[in-house]
C-alpha cells in the first residue's frame, strides 16, 4: 500500500541522514571519478543502454548463451569479491540455521574474514544467478526483448559498516588489473534521487573479469554486477522491504 511504501522510504531516508550528518571522516560521501563510468568501449551503447557483446563484436542475441556464461562466472565472481572484501572489512550474508533464518533479523547476520584473512565460501549465503523468469520479464518490460542489455545476471554484494570501508573496496576494485569497470551507479551521491529506488541506496558496479581463464572460456566480455552496500541499509532491507521494492518496480513496469 502507499502508506507502507512511504513508511519504508522514511526509514531509508533516516538511515541516510545519519550517515550524511555524521561528522567523522569515515562517513564522508564517496566521490566517483567520471572516467570510471566510461569503461573500455567493449560494450555497445546502441539501443539506449549498455549491451553485452560477443567475442567478434555484435551484441549477444541469446539468453541461453548469457546463462551458460553466468554459471561459470558466478564462481569466478565469488572468488573475486572475497579478495576485495577481506582488506577493507567487507562482509557477506551468512549461511544460517533454520532457527536463525526464521528470526525477524535474519538479514542482519554477516560473516567476515578472520584475523588471518581467511573466510570459507561455505560460510557465505551467496546471491544466486538471476532467476530466468525475472530476466525474461525485464527483457519484455524494459529492453524490447534484447538479452544483450541484461548486465546483472551474475551478481554479488559486499556489506560495510562505514562509507570509508566501502570507498576502500571501490579503490581495490578499480586497481585490480583483472577487472574492467564498465559502469558505476553511485546511489550514495547526494544528488541521486532516492525516490527512484524507494529510498534505498548503494553503489552498484558493472564489471568484467579478464583473466587467462576467462579468456580461454570466452567469458571475459561477460558483464557482472557488484553491489557495495552499507550494513544499515541491508538491515532495513527485510523480506517485506524487498517485497515493497518489487511492488514499486511492478508499478513502474520495470
Amino acid at each position: 500500500s502507499a502508506p507502507c511504501r512511504e513508511s519504508r522510504a522514511e526509514r531509508w531516508l533516516a538511515a541516510w541522514r545519519r550517515f550524511r550528518h555524521n561528522k567523522k571522516k569515515d562517513c564522508a560521501t564517496p566521490r566517483v571519478h567520471s572516467d570510471l563510468a566510461v569503461g573500455s568501449g567493449l560494450w555497445s551503447a546502441a539501443g539506449g543502454g549498455r549491451r553485452h557483446v560477443s567475442v567478434r563484436g555484435p551484441p549477444v542475441d541469446s539468453l541461453n548463451q548469457l546463462y551458460v556464461q553466468a554459471r561459470f562466472m558466478d564462481v569466478v565472481l565469488r572468488n573475486k569479491v572475497l579478495q576485495w572484501a577481506t582488506p577493507c572489512n567487507g562482509g557477506f550474508h551468512a549461511v544460517l540455521t533454520d532457527e536463525e533464518t526464521n528470526s525477524a533479523r535474519w538479514r542482519s547476520v554477516f560473516v567476515h574474514a578472520d584475523a588471518e584473512g581467511q573466510l570459507s565460501p561455505d560460510q557465505v549465503s551467496w546471491a544466486r544467478v538471476k532467476n530466468p523468469r525475472r530476466a525474461v520479464e525485464k527483457m519484455l518490460r524494459v529492453y524490447d526483448m534484447d538479452p544483450s542489455r541484461l548486465v546483472d545476471i551474475t551478481r554479488q554484494s559486499i556489506y560495510f559498516d562505514s562509507v570509508e570501508e566501502l570507498r576502500l573496496c571501490l579503490e581495490l576494485i578499480e586497481s585490480d588489473p583483472h577487472v574492467v569497470i564498465e559502469r558505476i551507479k553511485n546511489r550514495l551521491d547526494p544528488n541521486y534521487d532516492p525516490s527512484i529506488t524507494g529510498g534505498y541506496r548503494d553503489c552498484a558496479l558493472n564489471v568484467r573479469i579478464v583473466t587467462d581463464e576467462t579468456r580461454r572460456c570466452r567469458t571475459d566480455l561477460h558483464v557482472c554486477e557488484v553491489q557495495l552496500v552499507l550494513k544499515r541499509f541491508a538491515e532495513l532491507k527485510s523480506t517485506d522491504g524487498h517485497k515493497g521494492y518489487v511492488a514499486l518496480r511492478n508499478n513502474r513496469g520495470q
